[in-house]
């Protein structure tokens, strides 16, 4: 192989692993070049050095995952004698959560849901870790677990924000059922289709790991 103009090098240095200028007369790794560096041709678009290719492919950075995020100041009405919130406002915020999505990114739903569209959710459950009180900030953030022709799960990570500082203080599941009909009458209907295109762009692996988000405040 011609180590030559037409060839572009990719040069990395096997200590401290940052690119360096290849040397003059040729590429690294080349007869004549510095021993210590390991060079790969890239040549047509292509890393010919399997190894290095391998290295590069780690390097890649990697998406975060992303959340749908509410943001939540307590009150004290949210709160015991103690100071300690009630536990149902975390399903009430799970609640709160789902209906500014909407708002923000599926807003035809909410058209629909005047008409004959119902959003029925026939199960919730909430782990609770750590307690919180009166003017502490929570992050309410959101995740789709699982979307079918008719359901949708979702999962909650309630995060306190405090000082820059997040401490994890409660995982949350909703189940939600799509239905329509009136009188009475409903039967189970499709998700809409810009809910489900809007959802799908906050799917969540399992286990979910906390990412990065977007979303409203209270």
């Amino acid at each position: 192989m011609e180590y030559g103009a037409a060839c572009r090098t990719l040069v990395i240095c096997q200590r401290a692993e940052q690119p360096v200028t290849p040397p003059a007369g040729g590429c690294a790794g080349a007869p004549g070049g510095d021993p210590t560096v390991a060079a790969a041709q890239v040549c047509d678009g292509g890393v010919h050095d399997p190894e290095l290719r391998k290295r590069v492919r780690r390097r890649r950075p990697v998406r975060k995952q992303q959340y749908y995020e509410y943001r939540h100041v307590v009150g004290f009405e949210e709160t015991n004698l103690v100071g300690n919130v009630y536990q149902v406002n975390y399903v009430r915020w799970q609640g709160r959560c789902r209906e500014m999505f909407l708002l923000e990114h599926a807003p035809a739903v909410l058209d629909e849901l005047c008409d004959d569209l119902d959003l029925v959710t026939i199960g919730s459950e909430c782990e609770y870790l750590a307690e919180i009180s009166a003017f502490d900030e929570v992050s309410i953030r959101m995740r789709l677990e699982e979307l079918t022709e008719t359901r949708i799960n979702f999962v909650f990570d309630y995060v306190r924000v405090r000082d820059g500082v997040e401490e994890l203080i409660a995982r949350g599941r909703q189940q939600v059922a799509c239905m329509r009909g009136r009188h009475g009458s409903a039967t189970p209907a499709r998700v809409p289709a810009q809910l489900r295109t809007a959802l799908e762009t906050y799917a969540a692996p399992a286990p979910y790991p906390v990412g990065s988000g977007t979303g409203g405040r209270a």
